[in-house]
């Protein structure tokens, strides 16, 4: 398992990371409640675990 980075969540630039990214999330969200293919749902929740992934840096590890 790879280690969560120490990231300082207070500082301008993941700020703007974490706002953008919770803007992608929630319109990865949206396209995967509609129909569409296996493999087009497939990549939206694939897509969707690596941002909750990336966001996960701020939750200490254990949460």
């Amino acid at each position: 398992m790879i280690d969560k980075p120490k990231v300082d969540t207070n500082s301008p630039a993941w700020i703007a990371i974490r706002e953008y990214y919770l803007s992608r999330l929630d319109e990865l969200r949206r396209k995967n409640d509609n129909p569409q293919s296996q493999d087009s749902t497939d990549r939206l929740r694939g897509q969707i675990l690596e941002i909750k992934n990336l966001l996960s840096i701020e939750k200490p590890v254990g949460e």
